[in-house]
Order: structure tokens, then sequence, then C-alpha cells
């Protein structure tokens, strides 16, 4: 729930006065919310406002949303150098990306359906430029940050989807496991899924490198057609 809502009415509003809302104080508060949790009446409430205030800016709730996930996406830090080349680009590009997503939930699925959103659109074009002026050219630029973006996307949506901790930990299988699969994992130690994450990260980008550097593209170049 947003502070606004938690203060009660500003200094120098009349008690049962409504509240004055704009397009931003609408957005912020629903930053302050959540995508997970937003409903327009939750939203409402949480403003001071009545419900039908929120339609003088917004369509309805998937309008709004659009808003609240363009302000979170355009919050990304792509600034200043993020590595001396593409491999170093694109992990640290992961990583912050990840840092994203798991400060906001609910922002990862959204993101994977709304993938030309403009904000999404617009720091797809900020990775590109790091990776063209750390050497690659932007057709492989944009395949590297797309799917390093997926990848991230892929991951933290599966523990929204399992309703797991933001800090879930990979354990060893437990006794109801096949054999095969407990001594795989005999004598691990736990691994937070930030660790785990972060070692499948540089194991993605490494084989998307090297896939581009031998020419294994996801279409044939000169062409609107995947491979055969």
């Amino acid at each position: 729930m947003s502070a606004a809502s938690q203060k009660g009415p500003s200094p120098g509003r009349r008690p049962g006065r409504p509240a004055i809302v704009d397009r931003d104080s609408i957005i912020d508060a629903g930053v302050d919310l959540g995508l997970d949790n937003l409903t327009l009446a939750a939203l409402a409430r949480s403003l001071g406002v009545r419900h039908a205030a929120l339609y003088r800016y917004f369509d309805g709730r998937e309008d709004l949303k659009a808003a609240i996930a363009g302000r979170i996406v355009s919050s990304l830090d792509l600034s200043g150098p993020l590595g001396s080349d593409p491999r170093s680009v694109t992990v640290e590009f992961g990583r912050r990306l990840w840092t994203l997503l798991m400060a906001n939930r609910g922002l990862a699925p959204y993101c994977l359906v709304e993938g030309r959103h403009p904000a999404i659109q617009k720091q797809t074009g900020a990775i590109c430029e790091h990776l063209v002026a750390a050497g690659l050219d932007p057709m492989k630029a944009l395949l590297v940050s797309t799917e390093t973006g997926l990848y991230t996307l892929a991951w933290v949506q599966s523990l929204e989807h399992r309703d797991l901790p933001r800090h879930s930990t990979v354990r060893p299988y437990d006794e109801g496991a096949s054999p095969l699969l407990r001594q795989a994992t005999d004598g691990i130690v736990e691994v937070s899924d930030e660790a785990w994450f972060d070692w499948g990260l540089t194991i993605h980008v490494d084989g998307l490198l090297d896939a581009l550097a031998c020419g294994n593209l996801p279409w044939s170049p000169g062409t609107d057609r995947l491979p055969n």
C-alpha cells in the first residue's frame, strides 16, 4: 500500500474533501501497489479517490498496467559502460534486469506478453547500442539482447508461477526422488536462486556468442524465413 494511503489526507486539505490526483501520481501509486496486486478499486483506495476518478486519465486496467510497466521498465539503469566486450555487457544487462524484475513482482509475465511496449523497445535499443559499441553488428546485438532478456524473464516468471519466496534456494533431492537424482545431488550445498540464475546466465551468453560467431542465426541471411 502506498505511503499516501497510510498518512491519510494531505496537510491543508479539509477532511472529507476528495484527494487531488493526476496521471503521474496514479502511476506512482500503481508502482507502489505492484502489478500483481493491481486492481482499479485497490488503487483508488490507496489514493483516497473514487474508482471513477481513475478513468479521467486511463481507459481501464490494461491501459493503467501499461503505464505502470512503462515507468518500471524505464527505471532500468543502462547508462554508463556495462562492460568492455559483448560478453561482459550482456551478463551485466541480465543481472540488472534480474534485479529489476525481482523487485517488481508481476512485471516479468507482463513483459513476456507485451514485448512491443515502447519502454521495452527503448531499453532494447539502449542495450543494443552498448553491444554495438562493444563490437557486435546491430543484428547480432539485437539477437543477444532479446534472447538474454527472454532467458531472464522466463527465470523470474517461473519463480512467480510456482509462488516461491523472493529468496528461495535450490536444494538436493530428497528420499522420494530416484536414486540417480539423489546420487547426483548428494552433498550439494544449497544454492540461492540468484546464484543459480547467474551461473545459467553466463552459460547462456557464452552459447549465444559462440553460435553467432559460427554464423548460426535463427533465420537465413537476406530472407524473412527460418532455415529448414
